[in-house]
């Protein structure tokens, strides 16, 4: 098991998800399973997943359609009200078309406002940038909260990202924060009643109902999933005890 001394605590209230590549508790190489050590037993299963054992990573490959499918009821039951989902990933290859998501709870992630759930999906942009687009729908046409599209909001390849997505189902507020700072801010969309509460797994990787072979290719490191929303103070707080660990700014 991986051990980093002299690193703050990270939160744990709320967590209701914690993977981490680099601890045998959560990962041992050639596993078909992703370890929930969160103490939630919301464990991931793997398909066609490689891992560096140097990096301490797994590996998600487009050509072979990777993903790590979750189905646990701690992750299915927080549908209806706010969350965070914290990771830390690196996109290593452009990405192909419109399907290529970091995480998705929903079918199709094409259309927004028509397939209910969340999802944070890349878009083939530039050769240095993917375009992003993170959105939480209801199913309802129109009614859906979502930051990026168009190529607006873009994610770096090749480099190593701590992400946190947080929605304040309150106040229908999402954020993006990339290494400790705010990035984007949605403050505007339409919610009605059980919005994104859907029966579909969380998924790392090629997403449920899609037709196209477009998946992603990323090292993922670590994934959390908070049943609330955590402060800004809180998210400082989480990257703090990870930037030593993976030498971010």
């Amino acid at each position: 098991m991986a051990i980093y001394k002299n690193t703050p605590p990270t939160v744990i209230d709320g967590l209701v998800l914690s993977l981490d590549a680099a601890n045998q508790k959560s990962y041992v190489s050639g596993s078909t399973v992703w370890n929930d050590i969160s103490g939630n037993n919301g464990s991931g299963s793997l398909s066609n997943v490689g891992f560096d054992t140097n990096k301490k990573c797994l590996l998600f490959r487009s050509s072979s359609q990777s993903t790590c499918t979750l189905n646990n009821s701690s992750l299915l039951n927080f549908n209806t009200g706010s969350f965070s989902i914290e990771m830390v990933v690196q996109l290593t290859a452009t990405a192909s078309g419109t399907i290529n998501t970091l995480y998705s709870k929903r079918s199709l992630t094409v259309t927004l406002g028509l397939e209910p759930g969340y999802q944070y999906r890349l878009n083939n942009n530039t050769t240095t940038n993917a375009g992003v687009v993170i959105s939480v729908d209801n199913g309802n046409t129109a009614d859906y909260v979502s930051i990026g599209g168009a190529n607006s909001v873009t994610f770096p390849y090749f480099t190593m990202i701590h992400s946190v997505t947080v929605f304040d189902v309150s106040t229908l507020q999402l954020k993006e924060y990339r290494n400790g700072i705010l990035t984007s801010t949605v403050n505007t969309g339409t919610l009605i009643g059980s919005f994104y509460n859907n029966n579909f797994p969380l998924i790392l990787g090629k997403p449920t109902g899609s037709a196209t072979a477009n998946s992603l290719d990323a090292e993922y490191y670590t994934f959390k999933a908070y049943n609330r929303v955590l402060s800004e103070s809180e998210i400082v707080q989480n990257y703090n005890a990870t930037k030593t660990r993976f030498n971010l700014i």
